[in-house]
């Protein structure tokens, strides 16, 4: 498959994913046990044009991942904290302290 039909299919099962959460709105508890309570703490591999826009996570505004993290927060009603850590890191299972990772694995 063609890196490009790659990229088309991750987005569009993001995008699955969101809808299929929007439907079950009401079953999403308000609870979610995370590390920080009330912080839900994303490890991404910043400086990934399309998916993270931004070097640090105080420059993030963009990207398919980083609007999964945000829908993510809000739907579980939390404060987004974005957490920069290698990619090498992110693969081994370090995600620096995050409750989960969001990286395009190709």
């Amino acid at each position: 498959m063609a890196r490009r039909s790659r990229s088309i299919l991750t987005f569009a099962l993001a995008l699955t994913t969101i809808a299929g959460c929007n439907q079950a709105r009401d079953a999403v508890p308000s609870d979610l046990d995370t590390n920080r309570p009330g912080v839900l703490s994303v490890a991404a591999s910043l400086g990934s044009p399309g998916f993270w826009d931004g070097d640090t996570p105080e420059t993030v505004a963009g990207g398919y991942e980083w609007a999964i993290a945000i829908e993510l927060a809000e739907r579980f009603g939390l404060e987004l904290e974005i957490v920069d850590v290698a990619f090498t890191d992110i693969i081994a299972g370090d995600l620096g302290g995050a409750d989960l990772a969001l990286a395009q694995i190709v």
